[in-house]
């Protein structure tokens, strides 16, 4: 069998197989489970194409030429370039340059020096070449992994089944360009689009939770770029189910980084007795310090922040303990905390049942802060199996889709989310999709079969009917997630079957979520800004 998932993240991307009922994740050339998004384009010294530089080892080479190094493309997908004056752009944190009329699709430009040190013309990518690049890496992979296997010389390998995953509160524009990304290049011709949400049903129920499966779980997706929680509520009764998806863009991880940003340079400037002009290469390195010092500081009780050769050649070295550590993750937590009593509130006016279970994944879910906050207010319902794959189970959920889809592709027409718990029975039960071929192929064919549609009951003509009180609703502490930051669309079962895109799927777009002040750099940087804003 050939099939296999792919966890499309802002800042990570991870790609993993489900075969004989057990999940493997696939390395890069570098060994890591999760690869960077980074992409540095160089000069062949041999002159000829430019060479393309991926994850960690672009790193190292985004400190040399920042102005031709792309990292966080997916939060750009979709998006119009900047008009001059848009302060909400995150440009001051971005060094390489957009391209692109105002308004129209955001693209990227690059210009490196051949092998004599000649320039080369400006190369403008749009973000769906910038997909595709990073799909044939996927291929890459995905063959590097299967070289010297059994299965190296099927015929089926050839041509896996793709399922990637994509946030739900995307547009259908946005889900076309990842889609499209992976069709148009051919590398694989089986493509399905899956919303993180769902994978993580799949990804959790299949790998760390316990055989009961709950009626109600909320799936909080602590991400780079943005916070959501996505609550699936299942009636026992009837079996139909519903699902709200709540969000807050530019309140992901990358805020904290930001944040850390910020007080280095105070510290910094407080060394000094005054205002230090920072140069872009500067402030690149110390962005990439803060993410650094932040992934090492979820193990460890402190860390020195250190970028040699800082500025006028003075070295910058800050430390940072747990304790100043928490001062920027606490009021993160409470915003994490605050998210999920608004969805609870929306989803159960009446209040939350008592089975309900909360499913907290996400790389940044790894914070000691989020954690012991979320615990605190929820106490049980917070499941604790799946922390220990908080960052894996996306991936783990859109491997076994991709193994489902592969071995019965009737089920890619029905709206996988709505069915996720008779799925993920037969899974169990069966140990493998290879071996649950026949019953997941009947189940297919069985809620694709036309029903005969019941007769409508007859009701009064007029009826009194009496309000219900909504009942007391959770509080929390934090700021409180106002209706603007949020958005929140609605699906019953009831409705038609859809397929895995969604693309009928009414996503509100009536206002924008209010994004986090970002200009926290300091300002004569974003004044000289006009390359990048124009």
């Amino acid at each position: 069998m050939s099939a296999v998932g792919i966890d499309f993240g802002t800042a990570n991307i991870a790609m993993a197989v489900w075969q004989d009922g057990a999940f493997r994740i696939l390395e890069d050339t570098h060994g890591e489970a999760r690869s960077s998004t980074f992409l540095a384009f160089k000069a062949n010294t041999g002159g000829g194409e430019v060479e393309k530089i991926f994850a960690a080892e672009a790193i190292p080479q985004s400190t040399v030429d920042f102005g031709n190094t792309f990292f966080d493309i997916k939060q750009f997908i979709g998006r119009p370039a900047p008009r001059k004056r848009d302060v909400l752009f995150p440009t001051s944190h971005y060094r390489f340059n957009f391209s692109g009329n105002p308004g129209e699709p955001i693209g990227f430009k690059y210009s490196t020096l051949s092998a004599r040190g000649s320039s080369i013309p400006s190369i403008y990518l749009s973000t769906l070449e910038v997909c595709k690049i990073w799909m044939h890496r996927s291929r890459e992979l995905w063959e590097l992994s299967h070289m010297g296997t059994n299965e190296a010389s099927g015929a089926d390998v050839a041509h896996p089944t793709c399922v990637v995953t994509y946030p739900y509160w995307w547009n259908k524009k946005q889900r076309s360009v990842l889609k499209n990304s992976a069709k148009q290049t051919g590398i694989f011709p089986k493509v399905f689009l899956l919303n993180d949400p769902t994978a993580v049903l799949f990804g959790a129920f299949l790998f760390s939770l316990p055989s009961t499966i709950p009626y109600n779980v909320v799936v909080v997706d602590v991400g780079a770029k943005s916070l959501a929680a996505t609550v699936f509520q299942t009636n026992g009764r009837t079996g139909s189910m519903e699902e709200r998806s709540f969000h807050v863009l530019d309140c992901g991880t990358t805020r904290l980084d930001y944040l850390l940003m910020r007080h280095c340079l105070d510290q910094f400037e407080a060394q000094h007795k005054r205002i230090i002009q920072y140069t872009a290469a500067a402030i690149h390195r110390l962005h990439l310090a803060c993410k650094e010092a932040k992934e090492r500081l979820l193990t460890q009780r402190s860390n020195n922040i250190s970028v040699d050769d800082f500025t006028d050649e003075k070295d910058l070295l800050v430390m940072m303990n747990q304790k100043t550590f928490e001062t920027f993750t606490v009021p993160y937590a409470n915003k994490v905390v605050s998210l999920i009593n608004h969805a609870l509130n929306q989803a159960f006016p009446r209040g939350p049942p008592e089975d309900y279970e909360i499913l907290l994944v996400g790389q940044a879910s790894r914070m000691a802060a989020v954690q012991q906050g979320v615990k605190r207010e929820f106490g049980d319902h917070v499941n604790a199996s799946v922390l220990l794959s908080a960052d894996r189970a996306a991936v783990h959920g859109a491997a076994a889709v991709a193994m489902i889809l592969e071995v019965a592709p009737v089920l890619g027409r029905l709206k996988l989310s709505q069915h996720y718990r008779p799925l993920c029975e037969i899974l169990r039960t069966h140990g493998s999709a290879e071996k649950a071929r026949n019953d997941l192929l009947a189940y297919g064919k069985a809620q694709l079969r036309p029903s005969v549609p019941p007769k409508p009951l007859s009701l009064p003509e007029k009826s009194n009917r009496q309000s219900v009180g909504l009942g007391k609703q959770r509080t929390a502490p934090g700021i409180p997630v106002s209706n603007k930051s949020v958005h929140s669309s609605r699906m019953e079962s009831s409705k038609s079957s859809q397929d895995m895109e969604l693309e009928e799927r009414p996503v509100s777009a009536s206002s924008h979520a209010p994004s986090f002040d970002q200009r926290i750099l300091p300002s004569h940087l974003g004044q000289n800004r006009s390359d990048t804003r124009a």
